[in-house]
């Protein structure tokens, strides 16, 4: 099968897995925290596609996601979302330049901590006027644990063989990341 129908057919996957798991599988407390667990699908796109393709899978996964379910769609999430499936990529491409699991767990836990702790915090913060510290306080909650599941089956995932026959950066045969 070509590499590009391939990695089509895989982003669309992950981007409908993201969707049920944000969108329709996620856990409420009260009316403004959310858990669950969308950003994963973004993170494999990430680590295993490439930026690129993680970018687009956050975008589709956002904007489609909050069609469905009928909420507002704020640009600034959207490029939140478009950032958390970059940042992986971008951090095991350029900085760590391996898929070692000390790389994967370290580029999750970055994005995490960057995009869904501090921006993502601010942009409910002004976007619907929320208090910033006990926002950030219940956020910070929610992820300290979310962030070694994520970055653990990430690092599973990086180590099953038909996913690393599948895809090249996993296996050495594409360093540079090329997409």
């Amino acid at each position: 099968m070509n590499k590009n129908l391939r990695f089509v057919i895989f982003s669309s996957l992950m981007a409908a897995l993201s969707i049920l798991l944000g969108k329709f599988l996620a856990i409420s407390i009260g009316t403004d925290i959310r858990i669950s667990f969308e950003n994963l699908p973004l993170f494999f796109v990430s680590i295993f596609l490439g930026p690129l393709w993680g970018m687009g899978t956050g975008i589709v996964a956002d904007l489609v996601g909050c069609v469905l379910r009928g909420y507002a769609i704020i640009p600034f999430i959207t490029l939140a979302q478009a950032l958390m499936g970059l940042l992986p990529g971008l951090l095991i491409r350029l900085v760590f330049k391996n898929t070692k699991p000390l790389s994967i767990v370290l580029s999750v836990a970055a994005t995490h901590l960057v995009l869904s702790m501090i921006v993502k915090t601010f942009i409910l913060h002004f976007t619907y006027g929320m208090p910033l510290l006990p926002l950030l306080g219940w956020r910070a909650l929610t992820y300290l644990p979310i962030i070694p599941l994520e970055a653990y089956l990430c690092v599973l995932l990086s180590k099953n063989h038909a996913i690393k026959k599948q895809f090249p950066v996993l296996n050495g045969s594409d360093p540079g990341g090329k997409q």
